[in-house]
């Protein structure tokens, strides 16, 4: 595997990667905008603009010219949006690289966005799929954050914001945030990195214009219990929010793996092996470029609400306390280790990887990661686990019945 990053005349900045082997190709543009520049009139402009990239360009006027030329070469055409960034991806297989490539610089360079009104009723739907317009994530955004600021609205917005973007909502959107200086774009293949530098030439079309730089992101507010919905079992979400600069995401992913969802993790033995209180535990980490989530989920019978919740608190104390055991952590590592190598070896994944440290300014390739993976030792992970575990810090979500919330509320406060 060989890495290679250059920049563009425009400032565009170009992350490529040789992947030999690979049988399928992946090109990634990665915009540094997100729903945290959406005006608080426009929430969701940042994910409309994406749709309406979709829809036709110069070479391919209308949505089914695209649609029709994108699968004339097999390609599979994704896009999302977040708080923090935009990005677009074409897969292939690697013969038809070039095509690809040149196809999303159309859409990234001259669009044309036709059928305005169609799309934005397809996303008015879209929005109406999602439960309150808000995925698990957003809604733990919200809950550390507070509906203030970059996360008052989702990427989603709101049906009376999306109704009232026009077209010179948009147009002035993509001229201030997708252009040179504010791009990455991302290729991986089993290509020679000269050849896939010479597929990246058709992006030098995009003016450079001026870089943009995300506003800092607030510290979390103060750990609290939040009720959601009344339900007949129990469901408890706990969300450790965190700042990227406090602390190794290195760490981080290697304390989520000690957490775990499996039998080898600890919130599964405690919960299911040890006291049999719930069937379904799992902990993930949800990451954007300035901060991030550590969240534990746990489903189980109503009964055994408030001892789930404090069977939890205990178990992340007891490692925030005295740290993995030395089994335990070299386990832990060795799944990551595993898991980054699988990644390494899918071009979307990896792809998508490399975006994500574009976005963190973060310039370690992946190898440098696993390297990392295998030097976290017991105290780094006392270290970052003192401060994503420190007391008033953790925010507890529940759906079950509201007369627990007075005892997890002293259980939280417990931590």
């Amino acid at each position: 595997m060989k890495t290679h990053r250059a920049t563009l005349p425009n400032g565009l900045e170009l992350v490529l990667a040789e992947l030999p082997g690979a049988r399928v190709s992946s090109t990634q543009v990665f915009a540094r905008v997100g729903s945290r520049e959406d005006p608080p009139e426009r929430s969701g402009l940042a994910h409309f603009v994406e749709h309406l990239l979709f829809r036709g360009c110069e070479r391919f006027p209308s949505a089914s010219e695209l649609s029709q030329h994108l699968a004339s070469f097999g390609a599979r055409a994704n896009g999302w949006t977040t708080f923090d960034r935009t990005a677009l991806m074409l897969q292939t297989r690697p013969r038809h690289l070039a095509s690809a490539v040149a196809a999303l610089a159309d859409m990234v360079c001259r669009p044309l966005l036709n059928g305005l009104e169609v799309e934005r009723r397809v996303v008015m739907d879209e929005r109406q799929r999602a439960a309150d317009g808000e995925s698990t994530e957003q809604r733990c955004v919200k809950q550390a954050w507070g509906a203030r600021g970059h996360f008052r609205h989702s990427p989603l917005g709101t049906a009376l914001s999306i109704a009232s973007i026009t077209e010179a909502d948009v147009r002035a959107h993509l001229q201030r945030y997708f252009v040179g200086r504010n791009l990455a774009l991302i290729v991986v293949g089993p290509h020679p990195l000269d050849e896939l530098r010479t597929a990246a030439r058709p992006f030098e079309a995009l003016p450079p214009g001026l870089p943009h730089t995300c506003a800092q992101v607030p510290a979390p507010q103060r750990g609290a219990v939040h009720f959601e919905n009344p339900s007949r079992r129990c469901d408890l979400r706990f969300s450790f929010p965190f700042l990227r600069r406090q602390g190794s995401d290195t760490v981080r992913v290697v304390v989520d793996e000690l957490l775990g969802a499996g039998p080898q993790g600890r919130l599964f033995r405690a919960l299911r092996f040890r006291r049999g209180i719930a069937y379904a535990c799992r902990a993930a980490l949800y990451g954007w470029a300035a901060f991030g989530l550590q969240v534990i989920d746990v489903e189980a019978s109503l009964e055994n609400t408030v001892a789930c919740a404090q069977e939890v608190i205990a178990t992340v104390k007891d490692l925030r306390d005295k740290g993995p055991e030395a089994a335990e952590l070299a386990a832990a590592k060795e799944c990551m280790l595993r898991v980054t190598d699988e990644l390494c070896q899918d071009p979307a994944q990896h792809g998508g990887l490399l975006g994500a440290r574009w976005l963190e300014e973060d310039r370690r390739g992946l190898e440098g990661e696993l390297e990392a993976i295998a030097n976290v030792t017991a105290d780094d992970v006392r270290s970052l686990t003192a401060t994503l575990f420190a007391p008033g810090v953790g925010h507890l979500a529940f759906s079950g019945s509201q007369a627990h919330h007075r005892a997890l509320t002293t259980a939280l406060a417990s931590l």
